[in-house]
């Protein structure tokens, strides 16, 4: 039987925690000083919009998880 993803215990959970981190660090990032947005650059596959605005200030490319994050202004 598969296990469910909700009923984990504490290391499973840890576990987990660790995993999803080490995915977001092997993914490409793109760094933004303001709102952005605008299509994937990536040709390998289908256009794909992206928007970043301070309320989301984050987005990935449904096809190739390529990142935006927008940078945090240092005054805030």
């Amino acid at each position: 039987m598969r296990k469910s993803r909700y009923n984990l215990n504490a290391q499973e959970k840890l576990n987990k925690e660790l995993r999803k981190a080490e995915l977001i660090q092997e993914k490409e990032k793109v760094f933004l000083k303001s709102e952005w947005q605008g299509y994937c650059d990536n040709t390998d596959h289908p256009l794909f919009s992206v928007r970043v605005t301070h309320n989301k200030p984050w987005a990935t490319c449904y096809y190739c998880s390529k990142m935006w994050i927008l940078e945090k202004d240092k005054k805030q």
